[in-house]
């Protein structure tokens, strides 16, 4: 009776797991196109006005995201293996939320143009270090609705991410679009220590 209790207290908490992975994914997904409709306000704020050559730069503040997402795609699952997925998602959001923070605080196009680079790396790698812990820790019955729901996650971050923008640009701040983001990445990290630390649902992940 016993064992069939800690099979059920295991397997709700793979699923606590996985929702704290996706919500994750979710993040870094609305984080792709969150800024496409207060680009206007960011360059008005930035620049105090618009000029053809804000303009191009202003773009890059998109661009710079998703490349800095895809190139570290193909290359966390495996860094996650290695060192280990918890330790390695746990840094992922770290460096997402430390992105945001100094996006929010950019002075220039420059910089938030890098920084949002920055946030990138740490976004993209959430993607593959959560599909390397379905692949490896749940069992064949459940991978595939498991990977199933991280791909909607992000789908339904990238869709919603410039309505969400524009929300946000409308009745607050074009800043407080990343200073969002912090305590969410912190109550993350919590559920994750919380369900993937102490009473691990995963025996060798």
């Amino acid at each position: 009776m016993s064992g069939e209790g800690v099979t059920i207290k295991q397997r709700r908490n793979q699923y606590i797991v996985l929702a704290v992975l996706c919500t994750g994914i979710f993040l870094a997904a609305l984080d792709q196109t969150v800024v496409v409709t207060v680009l206007p306000r960011i360059i008005n704020d930035v620049e105090g006005g618009f000029s053809p050559d804000a303009v191009e730069r202003a773009a890059w503040i998109v661009t710079s995201y998703l490349l800095g997402f895809t190139v570290v795609l193909p290359l966390m699952g495996r860094v996650a293996d290695v060192h280990g997925h918890r330790r390695t998602y746990n840094l992922a959001m770290v460096f997402f939320a430390v992105g945001s923070l100094l996006c929010a605080v950019s002075s220039s196009l420059y910089m938030l143009v890098g920084f949002r680079a920055m946030q990138a790396i740490g976004g993209g790698a959430v993607v593959p270090i959560a599909m390397a812990v379905v692949g490896h820790n749940f069992p064949k019955g459940r991978r595939a609705l498991a990977l199933g729901i991280i791909g909607a996650a992000g789908e339904a971050g990238g869709v919603l991410g410039p309505l969400y923008g524009a929300l946000i640009g409308q009745y607050l701040w074009w800043r407080a679009l990343f200073y969002f983001t912090i305590p969410l990445v912190l109550v993350l990290l919590c559920l994750m220590r919380r369900y993937f630390g102490c009473g691990n649902p995963f025996p060798g992940a």
